[in-house]
C-alpha cells in the first residue's frame, strides 16, 4: 500500500516537472521573442520612415520649397500619405512573412504599423527641433513670412477689404509669435500621430491574414 502510494506520488511530481519545464518555459521564451522580434521590427522600420522623411525635408530646404499655397500643401501632404503606405505596408508584410509564419490580425498589422509611424514622426521632430534651433534658427520665421505672403495674395484675390486683409494678418502675427520650436514639434508630431493611426488601421485592415481565412 505505502509503495503505491509512493508511485502515485512519484508520478504526480513527475508530471507537474514536464508540465512545467517542457511545456511553460518554451511559451514564455516564445513570448519574449515575439516581444523581441516586434520592437526590432518597429525600431528599424521606424527609423527608416524618420530618415525618409528627414531627406525630404533636406531637400525641400536645398530647394527653398515651400508649400504654402493649398496646391503645394495638397501635393505635400499626398506625397507624405503615398509614403507613409509604402512603408506601412512593407512594415507589415515583412513582419506577418519573417515573424508570424505568413499569418497576422488586424491587430498585430495595426501595432505594427502604429510603432512605425511613431518612432518615425519622433525622429522626424527631433531632426525639426534640432535644425531650427541649431542649423538655422531664421528658417522658421522665413516660412512664416512666405505663409503671410501667400494668405495675402489669396485674400486679395478673394475680394477681401485691405481693412479685413490686415486684420487677418495681424491674427496670423499673434499665432506665429505664440510658436516656439518645441511647441511646434509638439503639434507636428501629435498631428503626424493621428493621420499615421488612421492609415495605420486601414493598411492593417488591407493586409491583414487570418489563420482561418480562405486563401
Amino acid at each position: 500500500m505505502q509503495s503505491k502510494i509512493n508511485y502515485f506520488f512519484i508520478a504526480e511530481l513527475v508530471r507537474e516537472y514536464i508540465k512545467t519545464y517542457n511545456f511553460a518555459q518554451p511559451k514564455i521564451k516564445t513570448m519574449e521573442n515575439n516581444t523581441n522580434h516586434f520592437w526590432k521590427h518597429t525600431l528599424t522600420m521606424g527609423v527608416i520612415m524618420g530618415v525618409i522623411s528627414i531627406v525630404e525635408s533636406v531637400l525641400m530646404y536645398i530647394f527653398n520649397y515651400i508649400p504654402a499655397s493649398i496646391i503645394a500643401f495638397i501635393l505635400f501632404f499626398l506625397i507624405n500619405i503615398a509614403i507613409t503606405v509604402i512603408v506601412l505596408r512593407y512594415a507589415i508584410l515583412s513582419y506577418r512573412k519573417n515573424y508570424l509564419g505568413g499569418y497576422i490580425t488586424l491587430g498585430q498589422a495595426f501595432m505594427v504599423a502604429l510603432m512605425t509611424v511613431v518612432i518615425g514622426t519622433i525622429l522626424t521632430q527631433i531632426y525639426t527641433v534640432i535644425f531650427n534651433t541649431l542649423i538655422d534658427p531664421q528658417y522658421m520665421a522665413h516660412v512664416q513670412q512666405i505663409s503671410k505672403d501667400s494668405a495675402e495674395q489669396m485674400m486679395k484675390k478673394s475680394g477681401l477689404s485691405d481693412d479685413m486683409i490686415q486684420s487677418r494678418l495681424a491674427n496670423m502675427d499673434k499665432q506665429f509669435a505664440g510658436q516656439t520650436h518645441l511647441k511646434s514639434a509638439l503639434w507636428a508630431f501629435i498631428g503626424g500621430t493621428v493621420i499615421g493611426a488612421i492609415v495605420s488601421f486601414i493598411m492593417a485592415a488591407i493586409l491583414k491574414k487570418d489563420k482561418d481565412a480562405i486563401a
